[in-house]
């Protein structure tokens, strides 16, 4: 099975150089749990100017002949995150789509797991896990359980499963399905939803798979991306606009069912910190669900 794993890019190389290792490392981890994965990782850069060519085509200089992995990049200006990914897709081929941003890291064996999931459940179109979200030296903020991928939730309130953990059979991009450029923030959320609505088919798997890290200027986070979801909020039918309160009970209360509001402790995750190239194992003694920047969020 061929992953295609696109990370959007500019001006993030501190944090591009710990994503690439999260990827380059996915083949020889999927071959201890005896899967059998190839990964194509190409990087969509805006036109960096902090090193992240100079890297990169370092990096590509010297990769590895490892069977089954590929490491590829283009510079050029795009017009945000949305139209590089778009670009990006459109660059290559696999069987199985994603993208990971530059602050974002797959845990061990990700891609393997993944792989074998969407094998064992051939209905499925869209696979989704959990993930940590952790701060820049790699510390716990918090944990994300998803409860059930449901349209109706989303459309209610936002896309609560994270990118990092989503993974798309290419049949989805090659039925002509791109992401809509004119959103800055929320792309990802409207992607989905109109997934969802031609009719592929998501699944769950009850398992971290990535690690996001909260620097405090994720897009989100930003003006830009509290302004578009706002705006996406507006779009949506009076029934879930109205109902919102109602939609977001029932999610909560099925994501509580599942065990999505609690974690055992300690909890150990390998991540790669700054400025090496070997997984270092952190373990947290405590982990809430809750995670608030400041008392006025």
């Amino acid at each position: 099975m061929k992953f295609l794993i696109i990370t959007p890019s500019l001006n993030q190389l501190a944090y591009l150089k710990r994503c690439v290792a999260s990827v380059a490392d996915q083949i020889a981890a999927s071959r201890e749990h005896q899967g059998c994965i190839e990964v194509h990782h190409h990087v969509q850069d805006g036109g960096s100017t902090d090193g992240t060519i100079e890297f990169l085509q370092e990096y590509m200089a010297r990769q590895s002949s490892t069977a089954g992995y590929q490491l590829t990049f283009a510079s050029e200006a795009d017009e945000g995150m949305y139209d590089a990914l778009n670009k990006g897709f459109e660059r290559s081929s696999g069987d199985i789509f994603a993208w990971l941003n530059c602050d974002e890291q797959y845990l061990p064996g990700a891609l393997g797991k993944v792989a074998r999931h969407f094998a064992e459940h051939s209905g499925a179109d869209m696979v989704y896990g959990d993930a940590l979200m952790v701060d820049p030296e790699g510390r716990l903020l918090t944990y994300r359980k998803n409860p059930p991928l449901r349209r109706a939730y989303v459309l209610a309130d936002h896309l609560y499963t994270q990118s990092a953990a989503m993974f798309f059979r290419s049949r989805i991009f090659t039925s002509g399905l791109r992401f809509n450029t004119a959103w800055k923030a929320v792309g990802d959320c409207d992607f989905v939803i109109r997934a969802m609505k031609a009719g592929f088919r998501p699944a769950q798997m009850s398992v971290y798979l990535a690690a996001c890290i909260m620097t405090g200027e994720n897009l989100s986070r930003k003006q830009t991306g509290v302004e578009e979801l706002q705006s996406f909020r507006r779009t949506v039918a009076l029934r879930y606009r109205l109902g919102r309160p109602i939609w977001n009970l029932l999610r909560h209360s099925e994501k509580f069912m599942r065990g999505g509001f609690r974690q055992a402790v300690p909890l150990e995750y390998d991540l790669y910190p700054e400025d090496s190239n070997i997984r270092k194992k952190f373990t947290a003694q405590n982990a809430d669900f809750r995670f608030k920047w400041d008392a006025h969020d």
